[in-house]
């Protein structure tokens, strides 16, 4: 099975990815930047591809992201809005998942959440895997980088470092679950609980993990201070 769970690039394809995404996480750790080359291309590069594949909904929407980001300020996110309804109408409920991802990402960065590098990267990984559940592993990937450089005092991480791991995250479990990615499973899960033995299972377990940290809460604590101070 190849890498990649889409047939948007040959096999030799693959090393491109790796190579583009290394390439990026070591512009974002030297400079903390990504230059725009080496984001802009491969985003309209993928947008290409997918509308070759026969998916005009989402290169039609990453165009319209982009004029959209020079409206004024007041119409960009009530446009970008109406553009996804408009096109979610008119596609099928299989592209829908790429669209809201792709809107996801573009509003991050317009909320000034996200750098318009790292926005652009992600987007590339969304058109070219086919798959927007994609940017679950990879904000996963960012808390964990954030929570050790949050132990080890440092204000920023590079993010570019984060979407290259989600990614490998996100691989292994196409190679895992070739049926599905297992996130999927999990999310599209509606039953309620309907057990009373579940249910007085999950209270013991609650109140002696509640008990376990009054306990020894504070010792926790200080032992993650003294391996933080340590590093």
């Amino acid at each position: 099975m190849p890498l990649l769970n889409v047939e948007i690039i040959p096999w030799s394809g693959e090393l491109l990815l790796i190579l583009w995404l290394t390439a990026c996480v070591i512009w974002d750790v030297r400079t903390r930047t990504v230059p725009g080359w080496l984001t802009v291309f491969p985003l309209l590069g993928a947008a290409l591809a997918r509308l070759f594949q026969g998916m005009w909904s989402a290169p039609v929407l990453v165009a319209g992201l982009i004029l959209a980001s020079d409206l004024p300020r007041r119409l960009r996110i009530p446009a970008a809005g109406v553009l996804v309804l408009v096109l979610v109408a008119m596609t099928s409920m299989a592209d829908t998942g790429i669209l809201v991802a792709l809107l996801g990402v573009w509003l991050l960065w317009e909320l000034s959440l996200m750098g318009g590098a790292d926005a652009k990267i992600l987007m590339v990984l969304v058109l070219i895997l086919g798959d927007g559940y994609v940017v679950f592993p990879i904000a996963i990937a960012g808390a964990v980088l954030a929570v050790v450089a949050g132990i080890r005092k440092k204000r920023t991480i590079a993010y570019a470092a984060a979407i290259a791991l989600g990614t490998l995250f996100y691989q292994l479990l196409v190679l895992l679950h070739p049926e599905g990615v297992i996130m999927k499973r999990f999310l599209s899960d509606s039953r309620a609980l309907e057990s009373t033995e579940v249910a007085l299972l999950i209270a013991a377990v609650v109140l002696v993990a509640y008990a376990a940290y009054q306990v020894l809460g504070q010792k926790i604590a200080d032992v993650v201070m003294e391996i933080a101070g340590k590093f």
